[in-house]
């Protein structure tokens, strides 16, 4: 009976210990999920954050998908560019402005998250290394668009953060499309690459422009730039107050050639009638009083002052004519007599 009581002594401990055992790694194990359950939604949080940091949402890349043309405006849903693997590229639509080519053109766009604002100095060092102003400017098929795209995606190559820059015009049917730049200490720097037409043909010469709404398109080439040059309306505007006062000589300038070119018309028919006269007199060996001589020599030296004279008007207005295309030369392009209605900045970082 002592040995049974012993013996169901001895159980029961067991059972306790075993229990005990049982209910601590019960306890412990919950601990362990509950902390692996907690640590795992954690982690996940802070991924799904670092992932929304650096890719846009679906609603941020309907926003980088409108783009301004010629025309309208055209806007692609997020379900039309999801092919296009997505967020390292965006696509953008233009209606053509020829009918013969097709209605709409699709400009594929890189998106780099890693792109960086850069100094004015190494964006003007970028720029000097690019020679895509060279190419050749085809409505529809290589126009403004193309010009900035180019640029764009060279400048996300070298991860500098760039803008594609749709332009809309007061009074003016068609846009214009430039490549913006972001830099850290003069702002925001448009560039324009696209050939300006000109009498002669097409101008490829690349240029900082100067974008606010409701002020006139302001461009200065890059290659007259001068020290010390910030980006403000200000410098854009006394550059081309300098090209309109140049304008203004050169329309007086113009007013003096065509008043010379009378000038010297009406002279030219008084020498012939003058010379005609005289051969006349000669060949018929027609006698003349001494008046009509004395006539004719004073007409003789008076034509030939008007030609002496004539003449060094000639040469003056050929050395004004040399100034004034070395003004040109330096002052560039003509200003723009359009107004900025609106711009917009793609992608919308």
């Amino acid at each position: 009976m002592g040995r049974e009581s012993k013996s169901t002594n001895n159980s029961l401990t067991l059972w306790i210990v075993l229990g005990l055992g049982l209910w601590v790694a019960h306890t412990t194990y919950k601990k362990h999920q509950k902390k692996s359950y907690s640590q795992n939604r954690q982690e996940q949080q802070t991924a799904s954050l670092q992932k929304s940091k650096q890719e846009p949402s679906t609603s941020d890349l309907q926003k980088l998908l409108t783009a301004s043309n010629g025309h309208s405006v055209v806007s692609n849903s997020f379900d039309q560019i999801k092919n296009l693997n997505l967020p390292t590229h965006f696509q953008m639509s233009f209606r053509s402005v020829q009918p013969d080519s097709p209605p709409t053109q699709k400009l594929k766009f890189s998106y780099n998250p890693k792109a960086k604002a850069i100094s004015f100095k190494r964006l003007m060092f970028f720029l000097s290394q690019r020679n895509g102003h060279e190419r050749a400017y085809i409505l529809d098929r290589h126009d403004c668009k193309h010009f900035a795209h180019d640029l764009y995606e060279e400048a996300l190559k070298e991860d500098i953060k760039a803008y594609f820059v749709t332009i809309e015009y007061k009074d003016y049917p068609v846009g214009h499309a430039v490549t913006g730049f972001a830099t850290t200490d003069q702002g925001i720097v448009y560039v324009d690459f696209t050939p300006t037409a000109t009498s002669d043909g097409f101008e490829r010469t690349k240029r900082l422009i100067w974008l606010e709404k409701n002020r006139h398109y302001l461009d200065i080439p890059i290659k007259q730039m001068w020290m010390g040059f910030e980006n403000n309306f200000s410098n854009f505007d006394d550059y081309h107050q300098k090209h309109r006062e140049l304008a203004s000589d050169a329309d007086e300038f113009n007013n003096r050639v065509e008043h010379f070119q009378k000038l010297a018309s009406a002279h030219r028919i008084e020498l012939n009638q003058f010379n005609q006269r005289v051969s006349y007199l000669n060949k018929n060996q027609v006698k003349v009083s001494q008046e009509e001589v004395e006539q004719i020599e004073s007409e003789k030296l008076r034509l030939n002052r008007q030609a002496a004279e004539l003449n060094q008007a000639s040469e003056e207005l050929k050395e004004e004519q040399e100034d004034l295309n070395d003004d040109q030369e330096h002052i560039g392009l003509p200003t723009s007599k359009r107004v900025v209605k609106n711009f917009q900045l793609f992608p919308n970082y």
